[in-house]
């Protein structure tokens, strides 16, 4: 499977990560909008003014809102108590590999057989929250397997020419818009029937507290690649 390295210009590329406080602000806007729109589906059935048929279907939604909130709620209580200024010795590879079979795993319950074109050429050691790291991979490379018609990611972890390391994640499928690209990793965008949009959000959010940088590059009809980076003085 070849690169997108020299199909993509770089001015395709830009950093996608926000600071926490933007994070957190747009996280907790998300949330006012749906107890808003929950209110306003309660308000519309209390007046037994619709059919039976609709109050079902908004019935449904109300479920579905309240699912969102817990899901916000359990991410972001999990992103605030956790201290980044610990961890312990972590295998890069080895946490890559496992961010692996937790994409995977998730997909296999959803009926989707995952393929990987692994290249593992470095194994940095970081002292970092392992777990979290590979927790918050496994998201981008879920999303990747997705996306690939043939439902294989691409994932690359290499030294760099200043010693430093790199993880891409990457697909060949339709791309995304620059607008989709701009908000990969926003709370609740997503492009998927059904789902909520936490993955890639909490992934993201995860990654910046653990002291990684995240962009993303994307050429529509030929693929997007997440690249993860440790910022300056990691």
């Amino acid at each position: 499977m070849s690169t997108l390295t020299s199909r993509m210009p770089s001015s395709e590329s830009a950093p996608a990560v926000q600071g926490e406080a933007e994070l957190f602000a747009a996280a907790l806007h998300q949330g006012r909008n749906i107890v808003m729109s929950t209110r306003g589906y309660a308000e519309l059935i209390a007046r037994r003014e619709i059919s039976a048929e609709k109050q079902d279907e908004w019935v449904g939604r109300i479920v579905q809102n309240l699912d969102r909130l817990e899901e916000l709620y359990c991410g972001l209580e999990q992103i605030g108590k956790l201290d980044a200024s610990t961890g312990d010795p972590v295998s890069l590879a080895l946490a890559v590999d496992c961010a692996c079979r937790l994409a995977s795993a998730k997909l296999r319950r959803r009926g989707t057989e995952a393929h990987f074109d692994l290249e593992l050429g470095a194994d940095p050691i970081l002292v970092t929250r392992g777990q979290l790291f590979s927790r918050a991979v496994a998201a981008f490379v879920e999303n990747a397997i997705e996306a690939d018609p043939s439902n294989t990611a691409r994932v690359q972890l290499v030294r760099d020419e200043d010693g430093g390391w790199r993880l891409s994640i990457q697909d060949h499928g339709p791309g995304m818009s620059e607008q989709d690209r701009e908000r990969l990793g926003k709370s609740f965008f997503t492009r998927k029937t059904g789902r909520m949009g936490m993955g890639a959000y909490m992934g993201r959010t995860l990654l910046h507290r653990l002291g990684m940088n995240f962009t993303v590059t994307t050429v529509p009809a030929v693929g997007t690649r997440v690249m993860i980076q440790p910022r300056r003085g990691r």
